[in-house]
């Protein structure tokens, strides 16, 4: 929507109002009338569950569980909702009010609150895996695989610490390499960024924004940073031909 919206400012082209238009339909219509027609099977109206504050108010709490980060999901969704016989707006308003309350200690705290949102952001996007091991058959958890390669991935052995530092090499490199093309593109040569590029950028600061006040885990956001891919690949081939540049003039000189 945002991409369209953009290109709708610039180009003034009627046809990318006709798209955002249909994305609008597709998001909001489907889901009535599947949500009407079972109503109307079951001749029960339906409510629409967990409110989103629920989440939000997840998100903010400091978590005193070992497994489990700031901000990281805890239950609270599901046992306030329980404690007040599944009542959408009873529930809202314990959320509403913590909310309330985080909000303030954060403010009448600012180091605390750097604290917090420092620990939330890491945990959530510093794991290179994305928790990938840590959703699997923990063996420290009385999970065991006959497999000798996964009992020793999944029991932190050697493999393991030889995957987790691969995976942060690629996806250090991911963040470096679509960091340096953006610089390049909009600061340096002062281009727009095409629809694709515009995507992947709006794409990762939205999942960033979002998971930053709602509830988080690091398996959450790992579609976002494969968005990257394709500038962190422009951001290679701009870093490669300034290396080669650099030596071929130094080849020059000499």
């Amino acid at each position: 929507l945002l991409v369209y919206l953009l290109y709708l400012l610039k180009e003034k082209r009627f046809l990318y109002g006709i798209g955002i238009l249909g994305i609008i339909f597709s998001l909001i219509v489907p889901g009535k009338l599947l949500l009407n027609h079972y109503e109307t099977l079951t001749e029960t109206p339906l409510t629409n569950g967990m409110p989103s504050t629920l989440y939000i108010a997840m998100g903010l709490q400091e978590n005193v569980n070992d497994w489990c980060a700031f901000g990281w999901y805890n239950h609270y969704n599901d046992n306030t909702y329980n404690s007040v016989n599944y009542n959408p707006e009873a529930a809202s308003e314990i959320a509403v009010a913590s909310i309330i309350d985080r909000l303030t200690t954060f403010a009448s705290d600012p180091a605390y609150a750097f604290m917090f949102f420092r620990e939330k952001v890491i945990t959530t996007w510093c794991e290179p895996m994305f928790q990938s091991i840590w959703s699997g058959p923990r063996i420290d958890k009385g999970s065991t695989t006959d497999i000798g390669i996964l009992e020793n991935i999944y029991s932190g052995g050697n493999l393991f610490h030889l995957m987790a530092s691969t995976m942060n090499v690629l996806v250090t490199g991911i963040f470096l390499f679509s960091a340096i093309f953006l610089f390049q593109k909009t600061f340096v040569r002062k281009e727009m960024l095409n629809s694709l590029e515009l995507f992947c950028v709006l794409y990762f600061i939205g999942g960033f924004l979002f998971h930053f006040v709602w509830e988080t885990k690091s398996q959450y956001v790992y579609p976002y940073v494969i968005t990257l891919i394709p500038l962190a690949a422009n951001g290679m081939q701009l870093a490669w031909s300034w290396v080669t540049t650099f030596c071929f003039r130094r080849k020059f000189t000499k």
